[in-house]
């Protein structure tokens, strides 16, 4: 439904409200993906805090950020997002892409297989 580096707005049930994801990988089921919350504010564990401007199909906020939120990931089937009302918004320039990279390297709030799976994901995506 959606791919690797791919800015999609849908509701989160978790937050009772529409948010934007970032794809960043399938999962182990066919019809399952992962994503990442893209935030406005930041201060947890494993935030990776950007300019609103980094990711330009995101209107700008308040706070003039983007945090991607990289303690959480979202494991969402493909029925679910269509119930969610998920649409695309854009995609994510191949700098930004290894900006995350770079930080899921060393970030410790995610599990070892979901770093090593994000990072081949996001390989794939700046390689290409």
């Amino acid at each position: 439904m959606f791919a690797v580096g791919d800015v999609v707005r849908m509701h989160a049930p978790s937050a009772s409200k529409e948010k934007y994801h970032l794809c960043v990988c399938f999962g182990d089921a066919v019809d399952v993906q992962q994503f990442l919350f893209i935030n406005s504010n930041g201060g947890f564990d494993g935030d990776l805090v950007l300019a609103n401007g980094d990711f330009q199909c995101i209107p700008p906020n308040d706070t003039g950020l983007s945090v991607v939120s990289c303690s959480i990931v979202i494991r969402l089937k493909v029925a679910t997002m269509k119930l969610y009302g998920a649409t695309k918004q854009g995609q994510i320039s191949v700098g930004v892409a290894a900006k995350i990279r770079e930080h899921i390297v060393g970030c410790r709030s995610m599990t070892q297989k979901d770093r090593v799976r994000i990072i081949g994901a996001l390989d794939s995506f700046i390689a290409s």
